[in-house]
């Protein structure tokens, strides 16, 4: 639609187009053997051009170490692909035709696009700097398709515009109902049939929505020319303060340097801001919105407040139940995994050592079959009591399941862990639990594993069987003892 539209608009020959140096500089810049003298002739060819191209080159946004007094230095310092994107920019902006479209104010539409312009310039500069050129040419012609409209269909768009109230809305939909098309599309048609490069002509169609370009260059300009739109509304007084976006985007002393960037581009292309606030006016108007905001949220905030603590403290409380034995109020099993791979991680990237104790009550199920699970239990919560008490503030213990517990000892080599794993022996065998009338007594068998350097051939279920085959060791041999072994011993891992 946008196609057989242009066309007709054509054939009014009132489309807006690029000086006629202007276009020679683009067809040069993209020519093999073109020299920069030869287009710093071609553009001394136009005056009003040229000082406009130095005025950039001595801009704070070139940096130019010293000043640049001629046009061949210009192009010698911003290079070729630079000097034929800001000289189609610095040409079209020229365009003042009024009379045709009333409602059509070229400083406003000028001055929103070189906002746009500078945004983009700044965002790109921080992520792509070698596309900020790019950026700013695509921020500054994202709209050209206003421009059409204004010039090819004076009345209709009058019309639209008083509907709309301002040239430097988007109005995208309210175009297409009117005008089965917007500037958007309008726009890139435009582009193309100038032969500008395809990567502009991508990203000023893909403008509202960057991800429906493959390219990533395109892409990049695309979501650039997006956010700048965001705050080129607050530069030009359309929004009374930076939105949550904005803010999202720029913090407030960026926003501000984009402001002053915007400014400074805006005297060099000699586009008036009579018609926009002043910066201390936006400010001041910034301000009064935030505070009846913040008057008018503030209840609202504590509210939301107290209900984020609580579903937090809920969720923190889940979270805990979720990894306590109910029992032992001891670490259960998925507590422990998630405990042990992260000490494992650690032990490999320190190359700490690292040990862990499988302990087995003795002949539990014998107790259970002669006293009924209610003595099983508080025997069981006594033994967890009594191991909780021995370890050290390192040590975690968990309950691995029936009657085994697991203690993981960070950095803890195997002499420091059998001693931990005896004074856990000696404490359980001194505790005594009463039952009914009863005196209940208890003694653990434990199996101690450890590592010490990298051992990235072996896993932590490994870690485990390792441990678990010295506790069968001390369970043959007698229980109520402690076996123990290192990880880097070849038979450790031996079943």
């Amino acid at each position: 639609m946008a196609s057989s539209l242009f066309e007709k608009l054509a054939q009014t020959q009132r489309l807006p187009s690029p000086s006629a140096t202007a276009m020679r500089v683009l067809q040069m810049a993209d020519q093999e053997n073109v020299s920069i003298n030869e287009v710093a002739d071609t553009l001394i060819s136009d005056p009003a051009l040229s000082a406009r191209l130095l005025k950039y080159a001595n801009s704070p946004l070139v940096g130019a170490r010293a000043a640049v007094t001629s046009i061949r230095h210009a192009v010698t310092l911003l290079g070729l692909r630079a000097v034929k994107v800001t000289a189609l920019s610095f040409s079209l902006v020229s365009n003042r035709d009024a009379s045709r479209c009333p409602r059509f104010k070229f400083d406003l539409f000028w001055a929103h696009a070189a906002a746009i312009a500078s945004a983009a310039r700044y965002l790109v500069s921080r992520t792509c700097p070698s596309l900020q050129e790019e950026a700013f040419v695509v921020g500054l012609l994202s709209r050209i398709g206003k421009l059409v409209m204004a010039t090819g269909l004076p009345a209709e768009y009058d019309a639209l515009l008083e509907k709309v109230g301002s040239v430097m809305r988007s109005a995208v939909e309210d175009e297409r109902a009117a005008l089965t098309t917007d500037h958007v599309e309008l726009g890139a048609e435009l582009l193309g049939r100038w032969r500008l490069p395809a990567l502009l002509v991508d990203a000023v169609r893909n403008q509202n929505a960057p991800d429906r370009t493959t390219d990533r260059a395109s892409r990049l300009l695309a979501g650039a020319v997006k956010d700048a739109q965001a705050i080129a509304d607050v530069l030009c007084g359309l929004d009374a303060a930076p939105s949550e976006r904005v803010r999202a985007i720029v913090s407030d002393e960026q926003l501000a340097e984009v402001s002053a960037q915007f400014r400074e581009i805006a005297g060099m292309l000699d586009i008036s801001l009579k018609d926009l606030p002043d910066p201390g006016e936006l400010e001041d108007r910034a301000k009064h919105l935030l505070a009846e905001l913040s008057l008018a949220t503030h209840a609202e905030n504590e509210t939301i407040r107290a209900e984020k603590k609580s579903i937090e403290e809920e969720k923190q409380q889940l979270e805990k139940r979720a990894l306590v034995d109910s029992l032992t109020n001891v670490g259960n099993r998925a507590a422990f995994d998630r405990q042990l791979a992260a000490e494992w991680a650690r032990a490999e990237r320190y190359h700490n050592s690292l040990s862990l104790l499988m302990l087995d009550l003795d002949r539990f199920k014998s107790l259970n079959d002669t006293y009924g699970h209610v003595a099983g239990d508080e025997v069981l919560r006594a033994a967890a009591e009594c191991m909780a008490g021995v370890i050290r503030a390192s040590d975690f213990l968990a309950r691995y399941g029936g009657e085994e517990f697991a203690v993981i000892a960070t950095e803890t080599d195997v002499e420091a862990a059998v001693q931990l794993a005896e004074r856990i022996r000696v404490a359980v065998a001194a505790r005594t639990v009463r039952h009914a009338d009863q005196v209940l007594r208890m003694t653990v068998s434990i199996g101690v594993i450890s590592r010490s350097g990298p051992l990235a051939q072996v896993t932590p279920a490994q870690f485990i069987a390792a441990a678990d085959k010295q506790l069968y060791r001390a369970k043959r041999a007698g229980r109520n003892r402690c076996f123990a072994a290192k990880l880097d011993a070849p038979a450790a891992l031996r079943t």
